[in-house]
């Protein structure tokens, strides 16, 4: 009998650049980052804007005090994480209500911290080689959320 294990960190496979800065407001790990000037200091949020191009930053679990994925950073506590490289997986955070997800389907943020299925218009490879998407859903079944809270899914950066 095969057991399924889900994965109980944020960065599955790669080598990314770790990185470190207080946080603007609550977030947790798995939330896509931006940086932003807070009175002279410069510090992470969640992505805020739906837009393709993005830094492909994500928070890290702080493991390093004994946190896992699912437990918060407070405002103005150092956030771990991680800005990925061609070819880095990590577990992203889909949001309650989002469109059905497929597998091989590109992402882009959806204004929260989390991704969503890409909706807006194009060929998939003009937009690649345009530098304009970040990410691909990895798994092997379509996800949709209807649970009421954040779930994590397999992302890859391109």
């Amino acid at each position: 009998m095969t057991t399924k294990l889900k994965p109980t960190t944020i960065l599955l496979k790669g080598d990314p650049l770790f990185k470190e800065a207080p946080a603007k407001a609550v977030l947790s790990p798995g939330h896509l980052l931006e940086l932003v000037l807070d009175t002279g200091i410069l510090k992470v949020q969640k992505h805020s804007e739906a837009i393709e191009t993005v830094w492909s930053a994500f928070a890290l679990e702080n493991d390093l005090i004994g946190l896992g994925i699912t437990d918060p950073y407070p405002i103005d506590e150092n956030v771990r994480y991680v800005v990925g490289r061609s070819g880095d997986e990590f577990l992203a955070r889909v949001a309650t209500g989002a469109p059905i997800i497929n597998p091989g389907d590109f992402l882009e943020p959806a204004a929260d911290g989390t991704l969503k299925a890409r909706t807006t218009t194009g060929g998939h490879t003009t937009a690649v080689q345009k530098g304009s998407i970040r990410f691909m859903f990895i798994e092997t079944v379509a996800v949709t959320n209807t649970s009421g809270n954040d779930v994590f899914i397999k992302v890859e950066v391109l």
